[in-house]
């Protein structure tokens, strides 16, 4: 028994009973790796375009194009899971994302 074991089963109950807590942290674990995911592409079609160098693989002039449109769905998909998903908003329904995430 590992000491993180413990840990993941309290985890676990917890998120079993609590569909709410579930569904925020599925959020913020989405979220962050979106983060992640466009700061490099940003990064490369803004201010690194002139010093980035090119590797065997390339997409040439369609770099930019597809950094622009990955972007632009990151962050869209960005905003969706920030909203809720169901209507009327109630404190078991609300998406707590927003406050775990760190401003």
């Amino acid at each position: 028994m590992t000491p993180r074991t413990p840990f993941l089963l309290t985890i676990s109950i917890m998120l079993a009973y609590h569909l709410t807590a579930y569904k925020a942290i599925v959020s913020v674990n989405t979220i962050s790796s979106q983060i992640y995911y466009l700061v490099p592409i940003l990064l490369r079609t803004t201010t690194s375009r002139t010093m980035f160098v090119s590797g065997p693989f390339s997409l040439g002039k369609l770099s930019i194009t597809c950094g622009v449109i990955s972007s632009c769905w990151l962050i869209f998909t960005y905003v969706l899971f920030i909203t809720p998903t169901e209507a009327p908003i109630t404190a078991d329904n609300t998406n707590y994302a927003t406050i775990l995430l760190p401003s």
